[in-house]
């Protein structure tokens, strides 16, 4: 992966700073580093977003 084919951040999607593109023929990427308490604020972010504008799908574990 080249930096030209990065869409956008984490932050510039949820903050609505860009649209979220349509994802139906793409492949979806998150790279994170950081300490694990990040990782899991930012999960529970791109959740709670996701269930407000009703998008994503329901995984059953």
């Amino acid at each position: 992966m080249h930096r030209g084919s990065i869409y956008a951040s984490i932050d510039e999607l949820v903050s609505e700073a860009k649209p979220v593109p349509d994802v139906d023929n793409r492949i979806t990427v998150f790279k994170s580093v950081g300490m694990a308490l990040e990782d899991l604020v930012a999960a529970d972010l791109a959740y709670r977003r996701a269930k407000e504008l009703g998008i994503g799908t329901n995984v059953e574990a």
